[in-house]
């Protein structure tokens, strides 16, 4: 059973007496009641030969907010927190991968090393507490999880399957096609803890309005004054690499 489910939000800064102001995303986010929306194909989550709305694995969008000092990140997909059982995956389950902020380059390859990395998953396959991270090297574990072996393969798969692939803002370019993508923190430096949100629909989060709702919704936040300020690109993958 293969799986693996790219999602990336794209944000465009503005910065005001040195504080971290987001604004549109530089691509096709959608905003509504001041969150920005990176929504994803709904035909591109693979479980064995099922793919799309059906698939445990499927990602419907990534959202995010900022308050004057909190940043909010909340997930809409098919995948509880809890992960999906697997005896072959690493831990035993199938879990979310870290949250990749890249302020530096366009192409996540070219930024591993000078990476923002977020764990907000207490099951996942990173070592390091949950929490964030900045100076992150990242890298993937899909060979131990029996995951595709690269980008290319799980888009052959998809295609076969019938679904299209793809990457809410993003684009396959922010990825290197021939490997495996990298999802987990290996190294880095402590910055602050990570804070779950239960209440996001009193800030005003609603997949709904942008038709973006998966079986399973949550969120996080972080204090915003441990970040750098400018724009930057998040993705969040499945745990353990792409491809468990």
């Amino acid at each position: 059973m293969r799986r693996w489910q790219p999602i990336a939000i794209t944000i465009k800064p503005l910065t005001v007496a040195g504080m971290l102001l987001l604004a549109a995303p530089t691509q096709a986010g959608t905003l509504s009641n001041d969150w920005t929306y990176a929504i994803d194909s709904f035909t591109d989550g693979t479980e064995g030969s099922i793919v799309g709305e059906t698939s445990a694995f499927e990602f419907y969008a990534l959202a995010f907010k900022q308050t004057s000092d909190r940043l909010f990140f909340a997930i809409s997909s098919n995948l509880p927190l809890d992960g999906y059982p697997n005896p072959s995956a690493r831990n035993g389950a199938v879990n979310y991968s870290d949250l990749f902020l890249n302020f530096t380059t366009p192409e996540f390859a070219s930024a591993n090393g000078n990476l923002v990395g977020i764990r907000f998953d207490s099951k996942n396959d990173t070592t390091l507490g949950l929490g964030v991270y900045n100076n992150v090297t990242a890298i993937s574990l899909s060979s131990e999880n029996t995951g595709y072996s690269s980008l290319a393969d799980y888009n052959t798969q998809v295609a076969l399957s019938g679904g299209t692939v793809g990457y809410a803002d993003g684009t396959a370019a922010y990825f290197d096609s021939t490997q495996p993508a990298y999802t987990t923190i290996a190294t880095g430096n402590f910055i602050g803890e990570v804070t779950p949100e239960f209440n996001l629909a009193e800030l005003g989060l609603d997949f709904g309005a942008v038709g973006a709702v998966g079986s399973q919704i949550f969120g996080f936040s972080v204090a915003k004054n441990i970040f750098p300020s400018g724009g930057f690109i998040a993705n969040v993958l499945l745990n353990a690499a792409t491809m468990a």
